[in-house]
């Protein structure tokens, strides 16, 4: 098998084990369980001006989403996983979700800043300049 079937086979076991566990997210995991996370996102937050559209990459149910909301701020949200997002879509409906792969973004200087947690380790390496050029083309100029 050649490596790029091997690694569409691994993305999308991925996303059916998403899929799986989206019913029993908010139970098992809740919101802002990691303190690391939530320093993180405080600065990045600090660095943005007030009402800026941000995109939460690989967002899965949402878990940060609701912390960029009450900051002020509109919300786009991508995730793989359908499951995941219609988690996401029920806990903050005022976001809009879509099924975009971190592999998958083509925005073009879209959004004032983009976050993306807990993701970039199940992404294979090759696919990295990828999603990271991809951020790079969703960023305004001067984004976060």
């Amino acid at each position: 098998m050649e490596r790029a079937e091997w690694l569409k086979q691994m993305r999308d076991k991925l996303e059916a084990l998403y899929d799986h566990l989206s019913p029993g997210y908010w139970v098992k995991f809740g919101l802002y369980a990691n303190e690391t996370h939530l320093k993180y996102l405080q600065r990045f937050l600090g660095r943005l001006p007030p009402r800026s559209t941000l995109l939460s990459a690989a967002c899965g149910a949402g878990r940060y989403d609701g912390m960029l909301l009450e900051a002020g701020h509109s919300v786009m949200g991508i995730d793989q996983s359908a499951g995941m997002l219609a988690r996401a879509k029920e806990r903050f409906p005022e976001v809009r979700y879509e099924k975009i792969g971190l592999q998958e973004m083509d925005f073009h200087e879209e959004f004032d800043g983009a976050i993306c947690m807990d993701a970039m380790e199940h992404v294979c390496p090759e696919d990295w300049p990828v999603s990271l050029r991809g951020f790079h083309n969703a960023l305004k100029p001067g984004g976060v």
